[in-house]
């Protein structure tokens, strides 16, 4: 998972506003080797309805991976992105079909 220390800000604001999740559950998941300290635009990316949600699709621009999220704002601008924007659940099948094709179970 690429994060940089604006997305990774965001995650942690929202998961400790939300009571039944944990931060310090996923705060590993924020590994030092995946930090991108490189620059992103996320004011090129005004079609994004929420200007709060923009550094994430400035992000998965910069590295060139696919944005995985849940978000209606993101999704529905998807389109509009160099990079594929996914729900989990697609995510996960690519993964899965691609675990399968290389024949690890």
């Amino acid at each position: 998972m690429v994060w940089d220390d604006e997305t990774h800000a965001e995650i942690e604001h929202v998961m400790r506003q939300i009571p039944r999740l944990s931060w310090t559950r996923i705060a590993d998941l924020f590994r030092s080797e995946d930090r991108f300290g490189g620059s992103t635009h996320p004011e090129a990316f005004g079609f994004v309805p929420d200007p709060a949600d923009r550094k994430f699709a400035a992000l998965a621009d910069a590295v060139q991976a696919p944005l995985v999220t849940s978000n209606a704002g993101l999704l529905n601008a998807g389109s509009q992105m160099a990079v594929p924007v996914l729900r989990p659940s697609e995510f996960a099948g690519r993964c899965g079909a691609r675990h399968t094709e290389s024949g690890l179970r």
